[in-house]
């Protein structure tokens, strides 16, 4: 943990945990003693030259009660003293401010106001530093906004309203309104038509000259399915470079746009009004100078109809750090035709296979990629992937290699069909996707390391030879298959037999005098596990041996391990015993070839 984040949290103990102090320093008795207090001081020191008899008298008592108000006001300024000589109260008040500030920002509640109750002079500090007031939330009261709108003097502020408990957001809006001029950031979250109005209105007439990030959002319960148009025209946003909005349509008129750096839109019907693919696509090419783009649920009225041809020159986004787009495939890869994302662009594309209608459906994840994909070059530089083919979840996820020397950490890209609409869906027409996608998206890719869950149907119908064929690099190799609804499981036959030398010099007649590469498919493999598939019997366990020793003559080793690892773990086992025996027959075959061998089941406890 940081300096910075031990200061803050011990800021932070400070003010929620700080001792009582006993204010009238007066011993506490002891309660074991009770019996040896007598009234009318019960063990405190007594008053000289004061009768008991006199306590009573009314006269008296007026003494005695002014006479604790002044001695209670010479305790205050004796504790202002020594409250003055306290070691950080000695530090300058700007070291002082700056405290408070950090204290601040690791408290997102108000629970910082409690500095306040600490002191005067910590009350007097804090009250007068407009750098403490310029984050400014309004939930249950608009007290902290019109203090802190005072208080902030003429600095630039940071407000947040979410009505709550029957707090106006219009009238909210309304205390704001003056104060416009400085506001940096705004966020506003409105729960009924009326506030939707009241942020329409408000966008629309005001000017923001110092507003750099919006967050808006709309009820997303809304079941007329309408969004609220907003625009940011760049004479009222002159230094707008974020936007985080919801239910609102944005998109009609962009040239604000061209000086955003972040830009998030979580869910938009397009219907009410209108979005439609083009002004997306217009939209997403006016990004330049943008680091960030996610677009959730965003939905265009002619998705699948429209027709976007791509550019004939694509638009740069040479800033752009993420991207993430989650929407019906037409409209993703319309988007995408018309860009080119930078290799360190870390990339998230999903759609749902079955959209809001047929022309929004996806067939494969290919739909999400452009057909030129010379502005996609995130492709060709993946060296790790994880592959998943099940009737619940399809995706790809591939990681880059760290560039060393570079600034930028090892980029990566998911594209995924979305699962949540699996339930609608024949099992069937997730099956028929199997590895193809996978083979074709990553073809050029130097992939490394691989991981592939899939499920029996997927294993059978895999055209291994041409999988491992096309990446000569790979290293690490992990594959799980999960069991049919019938039971059945894979056997090791077809996987080793495309990875067998020999075999591939029957199947394809490669030349005697090629070279190992193209004899041997993945011949800088080490490692393999495998999980989900039947134990082997003898025959299984020759096909890896003849396996394994093809390879090594093929390789020119004379001897030594061809693999570092490989681990299976298999199911259909009888009982302990033949789980024993499958294993020794395993291990005992396998040793002369493999450094570290493996076997588990997953059938026996």
């Amino acid at each position: 943990m940081s300096t910075m984040s031990n200061f803050r949290r011990r800021m932070f103990d400070l003010y929620h945990d700080r001792p009582k102090r006993n204010v009238d320093m007066t011993p506490l008795p002891d309660p074991l003693r009770a019996e040896t207090l007598s009234g009318p001081y019960y063990g405190v020191q007594p008053l000289e030259s004061l009768p008991i008899s006199k306590m009573l008298d009314p006269k008296m008592r007026a003494e005695l009660q002014e006479r604790a108000r002044k001695r209670e006001e010479e305790l205050r300024g004796l504790y202002a003293v020594l409250n003055a000589g306290c070691p950080i109260n000695r530090l300058p008040v700007e070291i002082l401010v700056e405290i408070f500030f950090h204290v601040q920002e690791a408290d997102r509640l108000p629970k910082w106001l409690h500095l306040l109750s600490v002191c005067r002079y910590w009350f007097v500090v804090a009250s007068t530093a407009p750098k403490l007031w310029k984050n400014l939330r309004v939930q249950g009261t608009t007290n902290l906004l019109r203090t802190g709108l005072r208080r902030s003097k003429q600095a630039e502020i940071n407000v947040e309203i979410s009505p709550l408990y029957g707090v106006s957001l219009s009238d909210a809006l309304d205390i704001l309104a003056p104060h416009v001029h400085r506001v940096r950031s705004l966020t506003l979250r409105a729960s009924s038509p009326e506030s939707t109005t009241a942020v329409g209105q408000f966008l629309e007439s005001h000017t923001f000259p110092a507003l750099r990030r919006f967050e808006g959002h709309l009820d997303r319960n809304n079941v007329e399915q309408t969004d609220l148009g907003v625009t940011f025209p760049v004479e009222r946003f002159p230094k707008l470079e974020g936007l985080e909005v919801s239910r609102m349509h944005i998109f009609s008129s962009t040239p604000a746009f061209a000086q955003l750096r972040k830009i998030r839109v979580n869910t938009c019907v397009g219907k009410n009004p209108e979005l439609t693919t083009r002004m997306l696509v217009d939209a997403m090419c006016q990004l330049r100078n943008v680091e960030e783009i996610e677009l959730f649920d965003t939905h265009a009225c002619d998705v699948g109809i429209a027709v976007v041809p791509p550019r004939e020159e694509k638009v740069v986004l040479s800033k752009l750090r993420r991207l993430t787009l989650v929407m019906d495939a037409p409209v993703v890869k319309a988007i995408i035709s018309n860009l080119v994302v930078p290799a360190t662009t870390s990339i998230s594309l999903a759609a749902p296979l079955m959209a809001e209608t047929p022309e929004g459906d996806a067939d494969s994840l290919q739909d999400l990629l452009p057909d030129d994909r010379s502005g996609f070059p995130i492709l060709s530089q993946v060296v790790t992937a994880h592959v998943v083919s099940l009737p619940d979840r399809h995706s790809i996820n591939g990681k880059t290699a760290l560039t060393p020397g570079s600034a930028h950490a090892s980029s990566t890209i998911q594209l995924s069909l979305d699962q949540y609409t699996m339930g609608m869906i024949d099992d069937a027409a997730w099956e028929a996707i199997g590895l193809d996608d996978f083979k074709d998206i990553l073809r050029s890719a130097p992939l490394q390391n691989l991981t592939i869950e899939c499920t029996f149907d997927c294993w059978v119908d895999a055209n291994w030879p041409a999988v491992f064929s096309q990446y000569p690099k790979l290293a690490q190799l992990k594959i799980t298959v999960h069991a049919d609804n019938d039971g059945n499981t894979p056997s090791l036959d077809i996987f080793f037999g495309a990875l067998d030398p020999v075999a591939r010099v029957n199947a394809f007649r490669v030349l005697a005098g090629s070279s190992a590469e193209d004899k041997v498919v993945c011949p800088a493999l080490e490692s393999i596990v495998l999980s989900g598939l039947s134990a082997p019997n003898s025959r299984a366990v020759q096909t890896i041996v003849d396996c394994l020793e093809n390879r090594r003559m093929a390789l020119g080793k004379a001897a030594g391990p061809v693999l570092n690892t490989l681990s299976l773990e298999s199911t259909g086992h009888q009982d302990v015993e033949h789980y024993d025996e499958r294993r020794a027959v395993f291990e005992s075959a396998l040793s002369p070839f493999v450094a570290n061998v493996v076997y588990k089941a997953n059938d026996i406890i």
